[in-house]
């Protein structure tokens, strides 16, 4: 089966495959294919550049038709050009559904309880591979072979005595999107995680095999995915496939650079189509996420690659309170070299600021800049040793940065209070008189006026009947006296004035008590 792309109107008809498990290529997740440029009446010269595109939705064991799961494939002409397939322009979509359970065996007879017999083996799960297709009977311009079957051997990959269909995805002819006479890209498909099939409109000279005249971005951030090789993959030199680094399921934009044609001829200049501008050098296609097989952490930093090529957001709140955001993307390493290689691992920290890669992810900094904030406190200063934090220039919100409590003022970038006298630090700094390290306490002082000191007193004595009497009483003043003894009792009052001072001196950096003195005073 040949699909080749075109206008709207032109799609092909599906043919369908074998009725059992419909086993129909679930990797078709993004083709760059252009029209054919044949439309009904008189034909025409066309600049259009929509291409065939591709998506997949994993079916639960809840869809009807799909009782074990599996796959909706939906194709399309995208028009938009953005290089993802809208649902808007799906065309077709048709289900590959994972095999059937395999049923029970049968109960055991005539035993007495007999055992059930043991459960069918599963069903076989569907699998697809791709491969470049040179230019030639199946494909006049090239482009590359889809191939299905069933998991036979279990090994997660489809070998060729598994092959049960194959299908063929070509590359557009004549008139696909380029105008007549002018080089330029017609198309680039992403094949794999880390390969990306380009299809020139015209043969190409040797040099279309060097890696540095091609250069990837995605669209939405404009981070860059490397490519690290370049190769013809037709007999004719009008197709490459070049090798990148892991890619991500995001729309990329291509661009070449330098490139000419085996008559010399260089990329076509932009040109007008009626009136939108149509860029000869570049083109865009939807990139392909790892999977099990195929993810890779090349530099050991606990960051897949994929992850840190798209990269992620970073916002800093200046002192001021503005903020502004922006899009980072960190360095994987080289995946042609061992995850203990020094390069990867010199690569674990892009910016080598020493905090990992991984770190500064978690940490919402930017891989690339040791001050992320631009508050003169480096990310390694605020995530390891300070603990501030390096998307804030003023991590306490005392309005005094980091940087000038950290190197100026020696105060605490974490604490409002520094000395704890409760005082803000920009208070005491901006006063001219006060000091932010040494608390500003009053001094204290307590007086203790007229106390009235009573006695409780308490005495024996055997009285002239030989008997033993005890006698307590509290007075202020009192005398007693009995017979066979004398006693006298008086209540000592003392009215005093006690006036007591105290001072202490913090230390200068820690707040802790550095000198206790205590002074008394009888008045």
């Amino acid at each position: 089966m040949k699909i080749y792309a075109g206008k709207t109107n032109q799609v092909a008809t599906s043919i369908h495959l074998k009725p059992i498990i419909r086993l129909l290529l679930p990797a078709i997740l993004s083709l760059g294919v252009v029209a054919c440029g044949v439309s009904d009446g008189d034909p025409e010269p066309t600049n259009s550049t929509s291409a065939t595109a591709a998506r997949t939705t994993p079916l639960s064991t809840t869809d009807t038709d799909c009782p074990n799961g599996g796959i909706l494939v939906e194709t399309g002409i995208h028009e938009n050009g953005n290089g993802l397939l809208e649902s808007a322009e799906v065309d077709t979509a048709e289900k590959v559904c994972h095999g059937v359970n395999g049923s029970n065996g049968t109960n055991a007879i005539d035993g007495t309880n007999g055992v059930d017999g043991a459960g069918g083996t599963n069903g076989l799960n569907s699998l697809t591979h791709q491969i470049v297709e040179l230019a030639g009977i199946n494909c006049v311009s090239g482009g590359f072979r889809l191939d299905a079957g069933a998991d036979l051997n279990g090994s997660n990959v489809l070998d060729a005595f598994e092959i049960e269909s194959s299908e063929f995805i070509c590359n557009g002819e004549s008139g696909s999107g380029i105008v007549a006479d002018s080089l330029g890209i017609v198309s680039a498909i992403s094949i794999s995680n880390t390969e990306i099939l380009v299809q020139f409109s015209e043969p190409m000279q040797g040099d279309a095999e060097n890696p540095t005249h091609y250069s990837i971005t995605t669209e939405q951030n404009s981070t860059r995915l490397p490519v690290w090789d370049a190769i013809f993959a037709n007999a004719d030199n009008s197709s490459v496939k070049i090798s990148t680094f892991s890619q991500s399921s995001v729309g990329y934009q291509l661009k070449v650079a330098n490139l000419r044609d085996l008559d010399g001829n260089p990329i076509a200049e932009p040109t007008l189509d009626p009136d939108v501008l149509v860029d000869h050098s570049s083109t865009t296609f939807a990139g392909t996420d790892p999977n099990v097989l195929t993810v890779a952490d090349s530099d050991g930093d606990s960051l897949t690659d994929h992850t840190e090529l798209v990269g992620w957001d970073v916002t800093i709140v200046y002192g001021n309170g503005t903020t502004e955001s922006w899009h980072v993307s960190s360095d994987p390493g080289d995946p042609n070299q061992s995850v203990d290689a020094p390069i990867n691992v010199a690569l674990r920290d892009t910016d080598g600021d020493g905090v990992t890669d991984n770190e500064e992810k978690h940490g919402g900094l930017e891989p690339r800049n040791p001050d992320t904030d631009g508050d003169t406190l480096t990310d390694d200063q605020e995530w390891n040793r300070i603990f501030s934090d390096g998307t804030l220039q003023d991590s306490d919100g005392d309005g005094v940065q980091d940087g000038f409590e950290y190197y100026t003022f020696r105060t605490s970038p974490i604490l409002v209070d520094t000395d704890g006298d409760q005082i803000d630090d920009l208070e005491e700094v901006t006063s001219g008189n006060r000091n932010p390290l040494i608390a500003d306490l009053p001094q204290v002082r307590f007086t203790v006026r007229s106390p009235n000191l009573q006695l409780n007193t308490q005495f024996s004595f055997t009285d002239g009947q030989g008997s033993t009497q005890t006698v307590s009483q509290t007075n202020e003043a009192q005398s007693k006296q009995q017979s066979n003894v004398s006693s006298t009792q008086k209540t000592i009052e003392s009215s005093k004035s006690l006036t007591a001072e105290v001072s202490f001196t913090p230390k200068a950096l820690t707040g802790g008590i550095q000198g206790l003195s205590v002074k008394k005073k009888q008045m």
